[in-house]
């Protein structure tokens, strides 16, 4: 195989952990099925659906653009700066796992204000909050780190619109496959997302914290190792 086609590899490798730390980010999956439980869930999913999936793409690519244009010197496989990237995004991802640990996780039974609003939305709101969601601080990191791995091993604008794109599609699934399954079977659905509504209510902060814990720490790794070869 080709080196081009190795690095391709290795970057949808080490894209895949990331993305699915997205795909379990409560906030999105908890908005979505607060409008599959809707009225208007037929008009507002399907565009929620479209600007989460943007999102996910944009602010992942405005990050791995403005790395791949570091010097060759800098965003090589032992580049100090990447490293050093590396590093700081893992740390603040550690530091926000730490922090979901000490939610209180809400009252049984009670839904809170902000999910109350997403369900009450039209096709419009539903798509501009899907787009907003990707730039929580969250969000952000997670995207930084994905733009990390694809800019610094840039080996063109085709590899890296298909890196993005299966990161899309991945971090996009738990929003996508509810989303269909409701629309094509709502009547067997619905309950099924009531009880996925109510355990992520509860579990919340502890899906957040493990997932940005482990993802954090091999990120972490991945910067020390770089910055000692």
């Amino acid at each position: 195989m080709p080196r081009d086609g190795v690095i391709v590899l290795i970057v949808i490798g080490s894209i895949i952990p990331i993305a699915l730390a997205v795909a379990l980010s409560t906030v999105p999956v908890l908005a979505t099925l607060a409008l599959l439980l809707s009225p208007r869930r037929a008009e507002s999913a399907p565009l929620f659906l479209v600007g989460w999936f943007l999102g996910l793409f944009g602010v992942a690519a405005i990050f791995a653009v403005g790395l791949a244009q570091l010097p060759k010197d800098l965003s090589g496989t032992s580049g100090t700066v990447i490293g050093v990237l590396e590093i700081i995004v893992g740390a603040v991802m550690l530091v926000i796992g730490i922090r979901a640990f000490r939610i209180e996780p809400p009252t049984p039974g009670r839904t809170s204000a902000w999910l109350g609003r997403v369900q009450r939305m039209g096709r419009w709101p539903a798509f501009v909050t899907a787009i907003v969601l990707n730039v929580r601080p969250k969000a952000l990191v997670l995207a930084a780190a994905t733009g990390l791995v694809v800019g610094s091993n840039y080996q063109g604008l085709a590899e890296a619109v298909i890196e993005l794109l299966i990161y899309t599609a991945i971090s996009a699934s738990t929003i996508a496959v509810p989303v269909i399954l409701t629309l094509q079977r709502p009547a067997t659905m619905e309950p099924r997302i009531r009880a996925t509504r109510d355990w992520m209510t509860r579990n919340q902060s502890i899906i957040t914290a493990i997932v940005l814990l482990l993802i954090g720490a091999g990120i972490l790794g991945n910067g020390l190792i770089r910055l000692g070869s």
